[in-house]
């Protein structure tokens, strides 16, 4: 579902909803696809990247599923990985992008780790196209901060920006990976970046010594707008960083987004930034809430420099129903925040997803259902 659509949820309800199209099947015949799926589009190309296991008859790895630009017509699927050890491939929600004629297929993959070394030793994996998707270059394995051939890729995001030009030789690509070597006692997060469509990168750039989880990117134009977790003690918090010229440069000093809280809950985390206004949305539990997160947000109208005071969203009962799934959205100054929670069915897991919009910087918060029934893992796009 668009962030559009969404928005238009919130602030003039539908009165009919939209035709649907029948569902296509658009990975290979003879064995399954799982994991994280990834799709995108633009121009005249629009894909999902999947992981299929093939192991039987040779063909486990990392596929593109082309269409046109209208997600018609999808034809065979196209392997872009080279991995010939049936490893095990990671994906994400963004591995998939698409600036002007250049398509990008990014990926984490454990073809080289030792056996018995179970989650060790993966690295960092990119395909990409200069021709919409018609032919695809050999993959090229990234630098990830560690040395490559120790540690490991633990999570990535993915953003590129075609800046306007066709042509995929001035397609700017953006990484952000957290990576580790446990023999070293290291664990950060990296940002790696590329000017001219992947074909050169710049040496990964370090952001955050103790970056540990819920990884998060927002790219506008030159703006890049990074936050994650780091675990304090026995509890995580949430941290910023920024950069206003494409990656080059950083805040001196990350900026925390939860200072002094003891109540943040790992595992949701979300980010988004337009023009000025860049969002940040978490869980967080109430302080006689035992495991019953809430959603928080904080919003800053300067681009990242000043942010506005946590703002609990959301009508469900705070401390009793759990909030799961956070998504933002920001479009012409409106933030919008969808989620799932179980108001409805208190202590069951029974979700209904929601979303709630912010026409002044996070201040006030107005929410609609945007599920009739259940519904979890609500998405902008």
């Amino acid at each position: 579902m668009t962030a559009s659509l969404l928005l238009a949820l919130v602030l003039f309800p539908a009165q009919q909803a939209p035709p649907v199209r029948p569902s296509e099947t658009v990975d290979l015949p003879g064995g399954p696809a799982y994991g994280q799926l990834s799709v995108a589009a633009g121009g005249d190309f629009s894909g999902v990247v999947g992981r299929h296991d093939h192991r039987n008859i040779g063909r486990c790895g990392v596929y593109v599923s082309p269409a046109g630009g209208r997600g018609l017509g999808f034809g065979p699927p196209v392997r872009i990985d080279g991995d010939t050890t049936d490893s095990v491939s990671t994906l994400v929600g963004d591995s998939l992008q698409v600036a002007g004629e250049g398509v990008y297929g990014a990926w984490i993959d454990r073809r080289d780790q030792d056996p018995g070394a179970y989650g060790q030793e993966s690295e960092l994996y990119l395909a990409r196209s200069a021709d919409a998707g018609a032919t695809w270059m050999p993959e090229q394995q990234l630098e990830k901060g560690i040395p490559t051939g120790t540690g490991y890729a633990l999570d990535f995001r993915f953003a590129a920006d075609d800046f306007g030009t066709p042509a995929a030789s001035d397609d700017k690509l953006h990484l952000a990976v957290l990576a580790g070597d446990p023999a070293a006692s290291l664990q950060g997060l990296w940002y790696l970046s590329s000017r001219d469509g992947g074909a050169t990168w710049l040496p990964p750039r370090p952001i955050a010594a103790a970056a540990t989880q819920e990884l998060q990117m927002a790219v506008d134009g030159p703006h890049v707008h990074l936050a994650w977790m780091e675990w304090r003690g026995i509890v995580p918090e949430v941290f910023y960083q920024r950069s206003d010229d494409g990656g080059a440069t950083w805040l001196p000093q990350p900026l925390a987004l939860t200072p002094g809280s003891l109540l943040v809950m790992s595992g949701a985390l979300a980010l988004a930034a337009d023009g000025p206004v860049v969002a940040a949305a978490w869980t967080e539990r109430l302080p006689n809430s035992f495991y019953a997160p809430a959603l928080w947000a904080r919003v800053s109208a300067d681009g990242g420099r000043h942010w506005g005071p946590p703002k609990m969203v959301g009508n469900y009962p705070a401390g009793s129903a759990m909030v799961r799934d956070p998504d933002l959205s920001v479009r012409r100054g409106t933030v919008a925040v969808a989620w799932a929670d179980n108001r409805a069915m208190i202590g069951n897991d029974y979700f209904q997803a929601f979303v709630a919009a912010s026409a002044d910087h996070g201040q006030n918060w107005f929410e609609s259902a945007i599920s009739a029934g259940e519904g979890r893992s609500p998405h902008f796009a």
